[in-house]
């Protein structure tokens, strides 16, 4: 599954990155969207169906009539399925599975991050990932919302929350090192926010790292 932010595409140094992520031949030009400002985005979604991978975008409508003309073929296709709080283009129906599979590591890049349209994308693979970590926890497997949690920290790096769910996860758990660990990230990666030294405070672990 990969994603693509088509607003921002039409920018060169997206451009570039895409490229270098996925290779050149994935934003290789093809007939049919002459007249499209960000065309390469319609260029990749073809040429990695060729390819036989899957595409999500959080982007559907347009004022564009070019654009919104392709949309609606799409569609009609059955190419379009709503998922989440985008769409995957590939045909099938959205599933779980598509959370797994979404290379979110390959858009924490802090050039990729200036992108509004991938930060959109960045915030919502966190939030579903927050509640499947509750929802792992809620099942005993601890890993696997550990794991969550820290992709999510790996997302949105300048946001102390996930770190704080990780911290308060291990101690009610009794996972010592993991909430120690946690701890002494969260007082290096933010020592002035107010809401991660209650915490700490809270917990008996507000001391300096």
């Amino acid at each position: 599954m990969t994603p693509l932010p088509r607003g921002g595409m039409g920018s060169a140094w997206v451009l570039r990155d895409v490229e270098r992520q996925l290779s050149p031949r994935i934003v290789a030009e093809r007939p049919g969207y002459e007249g499209i400002g960000a065309a390469p985005f319609y260029y990749a979604v073809e040429n990695l169906r060729e390819r036989g991978d899957a595409v999500y975008s959080l982007f559907s409508t347009t004022e564009d009539p070019i654009e919104q003309a392709v949309w609606s073929r799409w569609d009609r296709d059955g190419l379009i399925a709503r998922c989440g709080f985008g769409f995957r283009l590939d045909g099938h129906a959205c599933d779980e599975s598509i959370w797994n599979r979404l290379p979110t590591s390959a858009y924490v890049d802090d050039v990729l991050r200036r992108d509004h349209h991938t930060r959109t994308l960045l915030d919502n693979v966190a939030f579903h990932l927050v509640w499947r970590a509750q929802a792992l926890e809620e099942r005993g497997d601890l890993d696997g919302a550990v794991a969550a949690l820290r992709t999510v920290d790996r997302c949105l790096p300048d946001d102390p929350r996930a770190l704080a769910r990780l911290f308060d996860l291990a101690r009610r758990h009794g996972r010592t090192a993991d909430a120690d660990a946690a701890a002494a990230e969260l007082l290096r990666r933010f020592p002035g926010d107010e809401r991660v030294r209650a915490l700490l405070d809270a917990a008996g672990a507000g001391t300096s790292p």
